[in-house]
C-alpha cells in the first residue's frame, strides 16, 4: 500500500566528510549515505553536503555556482555541484576546491594527515554554510565529527557568517570521540576563528585547538551512533579528555543506534558472492567457503570453521589482541581471515603470522570492498575485539549474512550482541561477548564459540549453532529504525523539548564546564581522522 503523506516536509541538510558511494573510508561514509534515504522515506526532504574528491564519480550533475570563502588569510572561489545519492531522489551538494580537495586521500595519505586539514575543513565549513543558506533552507542542520564541527562555531560567534542559518537547530553526530581535529593556536587567524574563544571554556584543548570541542560547545543536540557509547564517553576511560564536557552537556547528549542498508548488505542478492542464500536456503554458503578458502589458501575442511575479521588494524579495534591470539584460536579447530589496513606494525605482524602458519591463516592488507562480501558471506564467526567501539557496522553486515558476532561488552558492541550465556526469551541470544580487553578473556569467549558450534544437541529441528545463525540473519538492524529515532529527536528539538543553546553571534559563553585537571588531560591528544 503507497505510503500517506503526512503535510509539510522536514528540511534537514546533513553535511559529512563522507558519503558513501561518492566517498568513505569507514562507517561515517556507509551513515552519511544511507541515512538521508531512510530519512527521505519518512516523508523528510534531505539535502547532503559533501566535498568532491579527486576520485569522486558523482554520476550526473550540475553547477549551482561559485562563491568566495575566507581561509588562510585570503579570499579563495569554491565551486558548487548538484547531484542525486544513487537510488534516491535526494538532493548532494558538492562543494568543489581542487587544490584542497582533489588528492589522492580524504584526511592524509600513508599513515599521514595532510598538514593542512585544519584550513581544508575550515573552507568546507565556510562554503557548506553557504551552499545550506542558498539553496537548502534547513530546520535542521546535521553535521558529523570534527570534520564540520567549525559550522556551529562560525554562526553563532561572531564570525562573518554569523548571520546565516539563524534560528536553525544543528545536531552534531560524534562517530568516534579518539578523532578530534586538534591543531596548534597559531592556526587560529589563518581559520577565521574568533580568537577570544581560545581559552578552557571555549576552544582550547591542553593549550591547542579542538574542532571537535568548538562542535560540542555550539550544536544544540549531540548524538552518538549507540546509546552504550553515549554513556561511556561521559566517563574518562572512553572520554579522551572531553568526559568533563560531555558530562556537561549530558542532558544534550543521545546515543542512536546505526542501521544496516539492507539494499547493499543482503545475501539473497549480493552480486559479490560466489553463490547468493537467504535464511531458508544456506547451500549457496557452502560454495562461498570453497571460494574463499581459494582466495586466502586455506585448507579445505568442511568441518572447520572460519573465523574472520574485517576492521582497521588498530589498537582501538583489539587488533593486537586477535594477534595475541592467534595460535590459541588455530589450536581449537579454527581457520582465519584477516581484511584491514592500518597501524603498519600490526600489519607486518597479521602478514607474519600468514606466513607462518599457511593454510590455517589467510591475510590481506588494504580496504577491498567486494572481499569483505565474499568474507562474510562465507565465514562463521565474526571477531570485534575491540577496546572501544561507538557502533560498530560489520558485525551487523555479518549477522545478516549468517556470521555469529564475538565481541568484546562495549558501545554499540554490547547494544547488538546478546552472549550465547544471557539470552532471555525477550531478548534472546545472538552471539558471543567478553568484557576484559585481554587475550585470555578473547581466547575463553572464543572457546564457548568452540563448543557451541561443534556442539550435536538440538533446539527444535536445528543444532544450537544453526538456531543461533538463523536468528543473526533474521535480526532488523535496519536504518528505517534508526531513521525514526532521529526524526524523533529532530522534532522534539525543533518543539523546544530539547534545550537550545542560546547564544547569539559574539556573546559570552553562558556555561560552566569542569575545571581542567584530570578531566582533560594530555592522554587526550587525538588524531584528527578515523
Amino acid at each position: 500500500m503507497k505510503k500517506k503523506k503526512t503535510g509539510k516536509k522536514l528540511k534537514i541538510t546533513l553535511v559529512s566528510p563522507e558519503v558513501h558511494p561518492f566517498s568513505k573510508t569507514g562507517g561515517l561514509g556507509d551513515v552519511a549515505g544511507s541515512l538521508p534515504k531512510a530519512l527521505a522515506r519518512l516523508d523528510a526532504r534531505v539535502t547532503v553536503i559533501t566535498p568532491f574528491y579527486g576520485n569522486t564519480r558523482t554520476g550526473d550533475t550540475h553547477a549551482l555556482g561559485e562563491a568566495p570563502v575566507v581561509v588562510d588569510g585570503r579570499e579563495k572561489r569554491v565551486e558548487f555541484l548538484e547531484g542525486t545519492l544513487p537510488e534516491s531522489d535526494v538532493q548532494t551538494i558538492f562543494i568543489r576546491s581542487p587544490e584542497d580537495f582533489e588528492r589522492p586521500g580524504i584526511y592524509g595519505e600513508n599513515g599521514r594527515d595532510y598538514p593542512d586539514n585544519p584550513v581544508r575543513f575550515a573552507l568546507f565549513a565556510q562554503a557548506a554554510i553557504l551552499a545550506a543558506h542558498r539553496w537548502c533552507e534547513p530546520e535542521i542542520l546535521h553535521i558529523h565529527d570534527w570534520t564540520t564541527s567549525l559550522i556551529p562555531v562560525y554562526l553563532r560567534t561572531g564570525n562573518r557568517m554569523g548571520g546565516l542559518l539563524a534560528g536553525v537547530p544543528i545536531v552534531l553526530t560524534i562517530h568516534n570521540l579518539g578523532y578530534q581535529g586538534v591543531c596548534d593556536p597559531s592556526w587560529i587567524p589563518r581559520l577565521g576563528i574568533d580568537p577570544s574563544l581560545f581559552h578552557w571554556q571555549g576552544m582550547e584543548f591542553w593549550g591547542k585547538v579542538n574542532f571537535l570541542k568548538g562542535g560540542i560547545l555550539f550544536s544544540d543536540l549531540i548524538t552518538t551512533v549507540s546509546p552504550s557509547y553515549a554513556e561511556e564517553i561521559q566517563q574518562e576511560e572512553f572520554g579522551f579528555g572531553l568526559d568533563g564536557l560531555l558530562r556537561a552537556h549530558k542532558e544534550r547528549l543521545l546515543g542512536i543506534l546505526n542501521g544496516v542498508d539492507y539494499t547493499e548488505w543482503d545475501p539473497e542478492t549480493d552480486p559479490h558472492l560466489k553463490r547468493t542464500y537467504n535464511p531458508s536456503r544456506l547451500i549457496g554458503r557452502n560454495t562461498n567457503r570453497q571460494e574463499l578458502r581459494k582466495i586466502f589458501g586455506l585448507e579445505n575442511s568442511r568441518e572447520t570453521p572460519i573465523a574472520a575479521a574485517v576492521s582497521r588494524l588498530n589498537h582501538q579495534k583489539g587488533t593486537d589482541i586477535l594477534l595475541d591470539s592467534v595460535d590459541a584460536l588455530v589450536e581449537q579447530g579454527a581457520q582465519l581471515v584477516i581484511l584491514g589496513t592500518g597501524d603498519p606494525d600490526l600489519e607486518a605482524r597479521a602478514k607474519a603470522l600468514a606466513e607462518r602458519l599457511p593454510g590455517k591463516v589467510g591475510v590481506k592488507i588494504g580496504f577491498d570492498v567486494p572481499l569483505s562480501h565474499k568474507i562474510l558471506g562465507a565465514a562463521d564467526i565474526f571477531l570485534a575485539p575491540s577496546r572501544y567501539e561507538p557502533c560498530g557496522l560489520a558485525h551487523l553486515y555479518g549477522m545478516r549474512y549468517g556470521v555469529v558476532p564475538l565481541g568484546r561488552a562495549t558501545g554499540g558492541l554490547r547494544d547488538t550482541i546478546v552472549d550465547w550465556e544471557e539470552g532471555t526469551g525477550e531478548r534472546p541470544a545472538n552471539g558471543f561477548l567478553f568484557r576484559d580487553p585481554t587475550p585470555e578473556a578473547f581466547q575463553e569467549a572464543f572457546r564457548r564459540a568452540m563448543a557451541v558450534f561443534r556442539s550435536k544437541k538440538k533446539k527444535g529441528k536445528k543444532t544450537l549453532w544453526a538456531g543461533l545463525r538463523a536468528r543473526c540473519m533474521t535480526e532488523d538492524w535496519s536504518w528505517d529504525r534508526s531513521a525514526r529515532d532521529y526524526m524523533k529527536a529532530f522534532q522534539a528539538l525543533r518543539e523546544g523539548r530539547i534545550p537550545r543553546v542560546d547564544l547569539k553571534p559574539g556573546e559570552d559563553l553562558p556555561w560552566e564546564i569542569l575545571p581542567p585537571g584530570k578531566e582533560e588531560g594530555p592522554q587526550a591528544e587525538a588524531s584528527a581522522h578515523p
